[in-house]
């Protein structure tokens, strides 16, 4: 098995659960923590955690629409958390394009950019979900709704 990395916690308690991939590798009494390894995709959350600060620099000013104009990352965290759960973790890249899904469409973001950074797969599936601002906001909708009727 292969380690990636090593991170240290105060508790281990609230980090170790069942099906985790997480090894208790040694218990640094002095520093009264736990060392750990993780085991797996590391590479990909890293990549998914820069995601995250690439959308949060992307999307500063803007705040969602109603009464209570909370910040709009919030919206774009949501989706990824969602689209985290409904995978169970295991669509790194799914979750990457969920958390950068207005990247293009709202900041203008070149999904050259995009693609250097996070890879094409992930580019692809923010291009996908990207509106044509070019069309009528009705007609836009409608045709969403068609192109998921069709899968």
């Amino acid at each position: 098995m292969a380690t990636y990395g090593y991170a240290r916690v105060s508790s281990m308690l609230d980090v170790i659960r069942p099906n985790d991939s997480l090894m208790v590798t040694r218990i640094d009494r002095k520093a009264s923590g736990c060392t750990f390894r993780r085991h797996g995709m590391t590479k990909e959350w890293i990549a998914v955690l820069k995601a995250a600060d690439a959308a949060a620099k992307w999307h500063v000013h803007l705040r969602r629409k109603g009464a209570s104009e909370e910040p709009y990352i919030n919206h774009l965290l949501e989706v990824a958390t969602l689209v985290a759960e409904a995978t169970h973790g295991q669509d790194p890249d799914l979750v990457i394009a969920a958390r950068l899904h207005d990247a293009i469409e709202d900041q203008e973001v070149p999904r050259a950019i995009i693609a250097s950074a996070f890879g094409e797969a992930v580019a692809g599936l923010v291009e996908e979900v990207t509106d044509d601002k070019a069309i009528e906001m009705q007609k836009r909708k409608q045709l969403q709704v068609e192109s998921v009727g069709g899968r």
